[in-house]
């Protein structure tokens, strides 16, 4: 709501909607899984829930039988800053044993890939899962239900660095039938999440953010106009990996009335600008900002 009563100054904040799990699909005869898109990751951890059904399950016949051990890829990232997730990446994979459904760890050191067995699950049940970096950096520490592995990394960057790998078929055998896995990644796959802003609306041009740092950053806002002009930068606030902090913002009086677009920005210790994400809308990394008086 909006306040119109004269020498009031109200601030109210609009975000996108909810980002819902993405069912990924790979088609009979394939390797690759639909929707795909360019989505990066940088911080120090990856969080996930997913869910297989019984079309996870395969048996393969004739020549094709030495290949069911292989391990099919799930989820996970590049890393290291490789462009490819054959030189660096950490990732789960699956594969039917017998059948019995089993996860793997699926890591890429320096382009040699080290799979192994994690533990055995259900179809048509969901499992949160995740894939931390060791307090030194050096290790991937995965998480799937509360089983977890720890795999050497191939570098020792702050941060997770790279982009996201999604569900593939294969091993050497491409899809012997269609494959659906729903697929929900949590808030950590990025630099920073922002809570949703408090009070709402604000008055007075105030409001706060709750800030969590998943890598060491200078957190603030860009602010801009209707027509894509950038009128305002806040002050930089220095963040480290793991804290959380609340920021305050103060625009009273600065601007006409109208609307506005914030964008979070956060400044990594190379100089990269990257955009922050809103807590529970990962596909949000905006909101939009109504000043009346």
């Amino acid at each position: 709501m909006i306040n119109f009563n004269k020498g009031i100054f109200t601030l109210l904040l609009i975000f996108s909607s909810t980002a819902e799990a993405t069912l990924f699909t790979i088609s009979k005869g394939d390797h690759y899984s639909t929707p795909k898109e360019v989505r990066l990751i940088v911080g120090t951890k990856m969080n996930m829930s997913v869910a297989f059904d019984d079309s996870a399950h395969y048996q393969f016949t004739g020549a094709a039988v030495t290949d069911q051990l292989d391990t099919n890829k799930l989820y996970g990232f590049a890393d290291c800053k490789s462009l490819d997730v054959l030189e660096n990446s950490a990732r789960f994979g699956w594969r039917d044993n017998n059948g019995q459904l089993e996860i793997m760890t699926f890591t890429h050191r320096n382009g040699v890939f080290y799979p192994a067995f994690l533990t055995a699950i259900d179809t048509n049940r969901p499992y949160n899962a995740s894939i931390t970096l060791s307090d030194d950096k050096q290790y991937y520490i995965y998480d799937f239900n509360g089983v977890t592995s720890q795999v050497l990394r191939g570098c020792n960057d702050s941060y997770i660095w790279g982009y996201h790998s999604y569900p593939y078929f294969g091993g050497q055998q491409v899809a012997p039938h269609g494959v659906t896995i729903r697929v929900d990644v949590g808030d950590e796959a990025g630099p920073a999440y922002v809570e949703l802003p408090y009070p709402n609306p604000a008055m007075n041009g105030n409001f706060k953010l709750n800030v969590k740092a998943y890598a060491d950053f200078n957190f603030f806002i860009k602010l801009y106009d209707m027509l894509g002009k950038l009128v305002w930068v806040s002050d930089r606030t220095n963040f480290k990996t793991d804290q959380q902090t609340v920021v305050s913002y103060s625009i009273n009086g600065r601007f006409a009335a109208g609307m506005y677009t914030a964008v979070p920005i956060t400044e990594l210790i190379d100089g990269t600008e990257l955009r922050a994400g809103i807590t529970n809308q990962s596909k949000s990394d905006s909101f939009k900002v109504i000043l009346t008086r």
